[in-house]
């Protein structure tokens, strides 16, 4: 019994031990460690920052540090009493003594992939900065998107890089693409001194809410050379006959399909048949290389079915292809909805020219059928629809009319052959600034890709912006990296 009451004693001294060296180590804790990297001392001891974090695909990309962080943004650069939201910020270094590649960002920042072409090329830093009202950097009080616009995006710019500039001292590059192309363009208006050389890849300005322009360049230029004449005969054949044509089998299979899904079936407007496989088409050429386009772009003389499910995935059960997938992607995790906002309130969007298109001569077609409230291009809520009258593109003409062909400043604008928002490109521009249009690419900026773009234009590209930074001795001259 004895025995039995030692066993016992002894394993609730065991037991108790490890609680009494914790609490010992409690009332005597371990010092933290003193944090020596001079990157993230420096970013711990700005005011505005916080929540910092390390990115942990820095080394892939080639780089030797990076962080994810929030910045204290004013919610309207105008008036600090609105109050403030957190903007996300990313930043990922190579060295401080070298130039940084300022990424901004027109959407969320995405987890997938890193926009490390021209850094790459460059040998330089990247900083990466959400969009307002995307992602984390959601403004929630601004129910009336009164706040969505270019001018206070590049006010947040604005911030963040004068809070980085003395960490990273060298020269500053902006660039992007599409949207976020069109922020750097913006940052120069606004704020012409922050930085060395504005370089947009794919940035159109447009003058109108629903452009022409790019919708005319798709139906005319996107596709020459490669998939073009059977992407047109496609269309034709969509739609011709008007109601009684393909049109009739969409509606039938469309309403086999509700059925199916236990849905109501709601009827597509022969209008809006045909916005939509322009669209679709508009897409299609934005978003694949000439190898895609050739790969997924059905036979000239495909089955009606087939075609009709090319343009509208899943109409025929259990379908969809791998181009329908990516769109998918792109508009529902890429985009959002604050840019169909966006688009509306400021950027605009793309219309089309039906006088390109013989066929609907006597289907009845319909454009007016086509106003924006009925339409609704963008996709808005009920509750923001009365955004399709606020369209301002004040600020857009200035910037066409007045500030381009008068700045200078060094401004690189780089469009695509085949990407049909070349049709909204940038053309008058002053001495100092330089128009590229890449006859191999569509819309991107992978210039470390010989398939999309050449060597010589790569190296066209570099020596711009080599003009007026001083870059790193290894990236003259350097051969063509791909980063695919």
């Amino acid at each position: 019994m004895i025995k039995k009451q030692l066993f016992w004693l002894i394993a609730a001294i065991l037991m108790v031990s490890p609680l009494l060296t914790a609490c010992s180590n409690n009332d005597n804790p371990t010092p933290e460690p003193v944090v020596t990297n001079p990157v993230f001392k420096a970013l711990s001891e700005m005011p505005n920052v916080h929540d910092i974090k390390e990115f942990k695909e820095t080394a892939k990309y080639g780089f030797k540090e990076g962080y994810e962080f929030l910045f204290d943004q004013p919610i309207d650069h105008k008036n600090p009493a609105a109050g403030t939201f957190h903007q996300l910020v990313r930043l990922c270094v190579r060295d401080i003594n070298v130039p940084t590649v300022l990424w901004t960002e027109g959407y969320l920042l995405s987890d997938i992939t890193l926009p490390i072409d021209l850094p790459e090329a460059l040998g330089a830093n990247l900083v990466q900065i959400e969009h307002r009202h995307f992602g984390e950097s959601k403004i929630l009080s601004d129910t009336r998107w009164e706040y969505l616009n270019f001018e206070q995006a590049a006010g947040d710019h604005h911030a963040i890089i004068q809070a980085l500039k003395p960490l990273l001292p060298k020269e500053w590059i902006s660039t992007g693409v599409s949207k976020n192309g069109m922020a750097s363009i913006y940052l120069r208006y606004y704020y012409p001194d922050d930085i060395d050389v504005t370089t947009a890849f794919c940035a159109p300005i447009l003058t109108a809410a629903a452009d022409i322009r790019a919708g005319r360049w798709m139906q005319q230029e996107s596709g020459k050379g490669d998939v073009k004449p059977i992407v047109d005969t496609h269309v034709n054949r969509l739609f011709v006959n008007g109601k009684d044509g393909l049109y009739a089998r969409y509606c039938q299979l469309a309403q086999e399909r509700a059925a199916a899904n236990g849905k109501p079936y709601k009827e597509k407007s022969f209008e809006k048949y045909v916005w939509d496989i322009l669209l679709f088409n508009f897409s299609f050429y934005m978003n694949n290389d000439a190898k895609q386009r050739q790969e997924n772009t059905p036979p000239v003389d495909c089955p009606d079915d087939e075609l009709l499910d090319h343009y509208f995935p899943g109409i025929v059960p259990k379908s969809a292809s791998r181009a329908a997938r990516e769109l998918e992607y792109y508009w529902e995790e890429m985009q959002g909805y604050p840019a169909g906002i966006h688009f509306v309130k400021q950027i605009g969007y793309t219309g089309f020219d039906y006088s390109l298109l013989p066929v609907l001569e006597g289907t009845g077609f319909d454009a007016e059928k086509l106003v924006p409230k009925v339409n609704n291009p963008q996709g808005l809520y009920e509750c923001d629809m009365w955004l399709y009258d606020a369209y301002d593109n004040s600020v857009n003409l200035d910037i066409l009319n007045n500030f381009l062909p008068n700045c200078e400043k060094p401004i690189l604008l780089v469009y695509s052959q085949h990407d049909p928002w070349t049709g909204g490109r940038i053309t008058n521009v002053n001495p100092v600034a330089k128009v590229i249009i890449n006859p191999d690419s569509y819309h991107n900026q992978d210039i470390n890709n010989p398939d999309h773009y050449s060597p010589a234009l790569r190296q066209e590209i570099i020596d711009y912006i080599g003009k007026y930074v001083k870059l790193p001795i290894r990236t003259l001259g350097r051969p063509a990296v791909s980063n695919q």
